[in-house]
């Protein structure tokens, strides 16, 4: 299957989720509109407790070889992903997918923006496993929780745990988590979660994955990398590159080497 093909059935699924999560969602300014006005204007004062939502994110396939592996790189969320407008439509998730392969090609490939294109521990910790493994991996980046509130003042504010379970939960149509869906369309050999043991992002990976158990099993330390297997994948979950103490060649050899042996 080409990356045209991946991106188109992304696309199919990701209109559905946004139809029936992201719009009523962002309608209904969340799902704990009082507590969340009253925790902008006690935490951020000059919002008057007003806020907004970033731009959702939809993930892509920039490149595609068959003969590789393919890894499914998972972060906590996007942080000041662009600003939610109410017109925001189908078009705009078109070009949002193009916008992530730019952005993966000129991470991964190209490399000559930095000042553009993040060159933060998040990405030079998957350059690191890229270019440990030989680049013969196929590279697709997705965000567990999607979507986040922001004001002027703040660009990525928690969700409540109502969100979380909400945004992840199960389209009405198949049963399926946007993330499943991304996982059974994408096939990865591999997802790396970049997660970490924060009990925020083990309740969205829960619900997400439909897996109860990752609720009291998770990486012990910033150096553990914690194995699970998921929807036909291996899953290799570790602490987020920003953790304090996060060693990133050391960890980047960790996984490169899983991925080389097929463990």
């Amino acid at each position: 299957m080409s990356e045209k093909d991946i991106n188109e059935k992304l696309l199919k699924c990701q209109k559905i989720w946004f139809e029936e999560k992201i719009k009523p969602w962002t309608e209904q300014m969340g799902c704990k509109p009082q507590e969340t006005e009253k925790y902008f204007r006690n935490n951020f004062p000059q919002s008057n407790g007003q806020y907004g939502f970033s731009e959702p994110f939809f993930s892509s396939i920039y490149h595609f070889d068959e003969k590789y592996p393919t890894v499914l790189f998972v972060g906590q969320e996007t942080n000041g992903w662009g600003a939610y407008a109410p017109s925001f439509g189908e078009e705009d998730i078109v070009k949002s997918q193009e916008y992530v392969r730019e952005f993966l090609e000129n991470n991964i490939d190209i490399r000559y923006t930095k000042e553009l294109y993040g060159f933060n521990s998040f990405w030079n910790f998957i350059r690191d496993i890229y270019d440990r493994v030989g680049k013969r991996i196929n590279v697709v980046w997705t965000e567990l929780d999607k979507i986040h509130y922001s004001c002027e003042q703040k660009k990525c504010v928690r969700l409540w745990q109502e969100d979380r379970e909400y945004l992840n939960g199960p389209l009405a149509n198949n049963n399926k988590s946007i993330l499943q869906l991304e996982i059974e369309i994408i096939k990865p050999d591999y997802i790396v979660f970049l997660t970490g043991p924060q009990l925020k992002y083990r309740k969205s990976m829960s619900v997400a994955l439909g897996i109860e158990k990752i609720l009291t099993q998770r990486p012990q330390s910033v150096h553990d990398v914690f194995v699970f297997s998921a929807y036909n994948a291996k899953c290799l979950w570790i602490y987020h590159p920003n953790a304090r103490g996060f060693k990133i060649p050391e960890i980047a050899e960790k996984l490169a080497q899983k991925i080389k042996n097929r463990q």
